[in-house]
């Protein structure tokens, strides 16, 4: 997978979406970029089935668009670089609109957030995993975004 074509890339990586429809291109081009190997996995396109990981179900893949534009109306209220970022990751990777590689997308996505503003980025490493599924489930489930926006800021 290209991650490194992407973060390292200083135009591309300060990109941010000016329109939702700009919010489904620049993610639709990075998710190419990252499955560029991985013709299965469609590419850059919108999920074509329903999707879910263990007893989650993400949002039918028919009204995936609609909801990330929707989603993009919520995002422009938040005024914080790190409350964009943290709404920008939480609406692509509740969403979950390609077959594979949602997390990784939207970290990068929240991580074009922070760069553009000079903040630092939030790099979540694999021991640091149950945490950052346990606070996605949390908001999810329970509406807790306290446990979220803590694990961004412990990460």
């Amino acid at each position: 997978m290209c991650t490194d074509q992407i973060v390292s890339n200083r135009n591309e990586i300060s990109l941010q979406p000016k329109g939702a429809n700009d919010l489904l291109k620049i993610a639709g081009d990075r998710h190419a970029v990252l499955l560029s190997a991985r013709t299965s996995k469609k590419p850059g396109q919108f999920k074509d089935i329903n999707n879910r990981a263990g007893n989650t179900e993400f949002v039918d893949w028919n009204l995936v668009p609609g909801t990330l534009k929707r989603g993009y109306e919520w995002y422009t209220l938040s005024q914080h670089p790190f409350a964009k970022a943290a709404c920008m990751m939480f609406m692509i990777i509740e969403v979950h609109r390609f077959l594979d590689v949602n997390g990784r997308i939207a970290r990068i996505m929240m991580n074009a957030e922070l760069d553009t503003k000079g903040l630092s980025k939030i790099i979540i490493p694999i021991v640091y995993r149950e945490d950052y599924m346990g606070s996605l489930k949390k908001l999810t489930k329970l509406r807790d975004r306290d446990a979220y926006i803590s694990m961004l800021l412990r990460a």
